[in-house]
């Protein structure tokens, strides 16, 4: 599998969450869609952007042989287990963490310091 695939199959992962999440907040569940600033898609822009560095920087460290960090380590397990790279998984790990986020914090996620 070719990272094109890898990096489309994130995509289409988030962007599955994402419709979830709007579905949950119009029964009623979550109320963050509330609060969604008109910069939305320049933050989302820079939040991948940042997740690709983190990529990036995890898997030179895995290739250049000086070990992963113990955040990174959970990726690079399963990167043995599923057919998917340590950077599509990173980058699905990271994302999960903020929608759970947002779901535990519910009412309270603000999109904005």
């Amino acid at each position: 599998m070719n990272n094109d695939s890898c990096f489309k199959k994130v995509i289409l992962i988030t962007l599955r969450w994402i419709v979830t999440i709007k579905k949950l907040a119009k029964l009623g569940f979550i109320f963050l869609f509330e609060m969604i600033p008109t910069q939305f898609p320049l933050r989302l822009l820079f939040l991948f952007s940042g997740l690709g560095l983190i990529t990036l920087g995890v898997v030179l460290a895995i290739r250049s042989n000086l070990g992963t960090s113990p955040i990174s380590s959970v990726p690079y397990v399963y990167s043995f287990i599923v057919p998917l790279s340590v950077g599509a998984l990173t980058i699905m790990m990271h994302v999960l963490m903020i929608v759970l986020q947002m779901i535990i914090l519910g009412s309270q996620f603000q999109w904005h310091p």
